[in-house]
């Protein structure tokens, strides 16, 4: 539904960004064409530090306000919070820099809070591929983010496309402050479980550049460090000794086979092996991060 309600809230849009000048200008684009009554809502970009013209693209928009968060530098919580202390919504909506919403991107996810009688809502994260031969951006589109999966299964969400109501920050605080990856679960569990309504929509969607190899291997060693601090909060124990074990075995071919199955990119399949490969390598590096996050927490 595609409709606009006559008595709209206020929305804050806010992007975290850093080094990504060519990401965040077409983000910005899209941005100034919505759906949504254009006095509605704000578009807050919080540079974490780049050293690209990131700034200057974010300057040339005239609907944007740009706010510079130095003291935690490559914490995207960190920019987020400082995005939180001068959005002037009565919702927040969370962007990657590198997502781009649809046309209908912020009626959907308000009409969703309403329909829903939701607190927060997480948008459909949907990837493409720049470089249809890259093993690395087909295994990134088909494993991250899983929006839907995360809510329904772990009551919890990414802030790549998340709309929340300013009452829940209020009430349980902002991110993490300093920290690189996995804040957003965290923060998004500490909501559910106080009370406040995540639920999932398909139309409130946005398109994400996929990472290629290089760049998602550098990708699960910085989320890999953070999964033992959530699990220690969620009071998970977790052998260091089970985990290298564990991470000694490859992935099952059928493993693999439903990768390729689910996929709905439609932009080209890599080879078999290549998907395996991929995949082992995800799987030795995150593990590996795992264990340094337990050292380093200990």
């Amino acid at each position: 539904m595609n409709t606009i309600r006559k008595h709209s809230p206020y929305v804050s849009v806010i992007i975290p960004v850093y080094n990504d000048a060519t990401e965040l200008s077409e983000t910005l684009l899209t941005l100034t064409n919505q759906s949504y009554p254009e006095d509605k809502y704000e578009v807050l970009v919080v540079d974490n530090g780049s050293t690209d013209t990131t700034v200057e693209v974010a300057r040339s928009f005239a609907k944007v306000q740009l706010l510079i968060e130095n003291k935690y530098k490559n914490s995207p919580y960190s920019a987020r919070n400082r995005g939180l202390e001068s959005a002037k919504g009565s919702v927040i909506a969370f962007l990657d820099a590198s997502c781009r919403p649809i046309f209908h991107w912020l009626t959907e996810g308000i009409n969703t809070l309403h329909r829903e009688n939701a607190d927060l809502v997480g948008g459909k994260v949907a990837f493409r591929l720049k470089n249809s031969k890259d093993v690395g951006e087909f295994y990134d589109s088909q494993i991250n983010i899983k929006m839907k999966e995360n809510i329904e299964r772990r009551k919890g969400a990414k802030t790549a496309n998340l709309f929340v109501r300013k009452k829940v920050i209020e009430a349980i605080g902002p991110f993490p402050e300093g920290i690189r990856s996995g804040g957003d679960l965290i923060w998004t569990q500490k909501a559910s479980s106080s009370g406040f309504l995540l639920v999932y929509s398909e139309q409130a969607a946005v398109m994400k550049s996929a990472r290629p190899l290089r760049e998602l291997l550098k990708k699960q060693w910085r989320v890999g460090q953070r999964h033992p601090q959530i699990w220690k909060e969620q009071g998970i124990k977790k052998s260091s000794l089970v985990i290298i074990l564990k991470m000694l075995i490859p992935p099952a071919p059928n493993t693999i086979k439903k990768i390729l199955l689910q996929n709905d990119n439609q932009q080209g399949v890599p080879p078999f092996f290549s998907l395996w490969l991929t995949a082992y390598l995800v799987k030795i590096i995150t593990s590996s991060a795992n264990v340094y996050g337990k050292w380093k927490i200990q």
